[in-house]
C-alpha cells in the first residue's frame, strides 16, 4: 500500500490535451495547472466558459486520466472515481424510477451497509437537506431545487472526504439558488467536508469558498488565487458590503481580461 504524504488534493503541472475529432493536431484544454485544496477548505474555481473547469473537476473525480502532472489526494494518486470523492453535477440526475429514499440509499446499498444503518443514515441526510417527510416520492413530484437537496443528501450519505460540485445550481432560479447557497454553508460547516466548487458565478464562489483560483482561457492555467477573508457563517447582507464588492469587482476583472 502507498504510504499517504499529504492530507487534501494537491493537483501539480497537470496537462491535459485532446485528439481532434477531425484528426488535425490537438485540443489544448489544460497546460500546467497546480492548486491545492486543505483538508476541510472549500475553494472555488472560476474562469471563461470553455476555458476546462469541468474537465479539471473531472480529473480530480477520476473520470478523466492525465497525460502530465500529477494529481493527489490525501497523499494517493487519483487514476479512477472514489467513493471518498463524492459529485454533485449541474443536475440532480436522480434514478427516476426510485423514491427519494432508496435514491439517497443506492450507494449505501452498492457498499452492502447494513439495512438498520442505511435507515438511519439516509433520515439524517434527508434532514440534514431539508427534505424530511418526503422519503416515498419520486423525482418527478419535486421541483428542481428539491431535486438538487436529494442529490447533495445521497452525495453525503457516502461520508466522502471530499465533495466535488460542477455548477450545482445553475439550473435553479435565482430565488432558490441563493437558498440553496445558504444550506451548502451549513452542509459545509456540518460536515467540514472538503470541497471543490466550479461555478460561472463569481459572487457564489466569493460567498461560499474560503478560497478561489482564477483560470485563463483554453487551454486553461491558475492567473490568480484569491483568499476569501469574510468571516463564517457569512449571511446576505454580506453581498451588500463595500469588501465584497471589491473583491467581485477584482475577480470579474481578472476573467474579462481572457475574452
Amino acid at each position: 500500500m502507498t504510504e499517504k504524504i499529504d492530507s487534501g488534493l494537491i493537483m501539480d503541472q497537470v496537462t491535459l490535451k485532446f485528439s481532434s475529432p477531425d484528426e488535425e493536431g490537438e485540443l489544448e484544454v489544460l497546460d500546467k495547472v497546480s492548486l491545492k485544496v486543505a483538508e476541510g477548505e472549500f475553494v472555488g474555481i472560476v474562469g471563461p466558459s470553455g476555458c476546462g473547469k469541468t474537465t479539471l473537476l473531472n480529473i480530480v473525480a477520476g473520470f478523466q486520466p492525465i497525460q502530465e502532472g500529477s494529481v493527489v489526494h490525501n497523499g494517493l494518486p487519483i487514476s479512477k472515481p472514489s467513493p471518498e470523492r463524492a459529485v454533485v453535477f449541474q443536475s440532480a440526475i436522480l434514478f427516476p424510477w426510485l423514491s427519494v429514499h432508496d435514491n439517497v440509499a443506492y450507494g449505501l446499498k452498492r457498499a452492502k451497509v447494513s439495512r438498520k444503518l442505511i435507515k438511519s443514515t439516509v433520515k439524517e441526510h434527508l434532514q440534514m437537506v431539508g427534505m424530511a417527510g418526503f422519503e416515498n416520492y419520486t423525482p418527478r413530484q419535486l421541483s428542481g431545487g428539491m431535486q438538487q437537496r436529494v442529490a447533495f443528501a445521497r452525495a453525503l450519505a457516502l461520508k466522502p472526504r471530499m465533495l466535488l460540485l460542477d455548477e450545482p445550481f445553475a439550473s435553479l432560479d435565482a430565488q432558490t439558488r441563493v437558498i440553496m447557497q445558504e444550506l451548502l454553508q451549513d452542509i459545509h460547516r456540518e460536515y467540514q467536508t472538503t470541497t471543490l466548487l466550479v461555478t460561472h458565478d463569481v459572487e457564489e464562489a466569493l460567498f461560499l469558498a474560503d478560497k478561489i483560483y482564477v483560470l485563463s482561457k483554453r487551454p486553461a492555467r491558475v492567473i490568480e488565487e484569491f483568499n476569501v477573508p469574510f468571516a463564517r457563517p457569512r449571511g446576505l447582507t454580506l453581498r451588500g458590503e463595500a469588501g465584497f464588492a471589491e473583491l467581485k469587482a477584482a475577480l470579474l476583472k481578472k476573467i474579462r481580461e481572457q475574452f
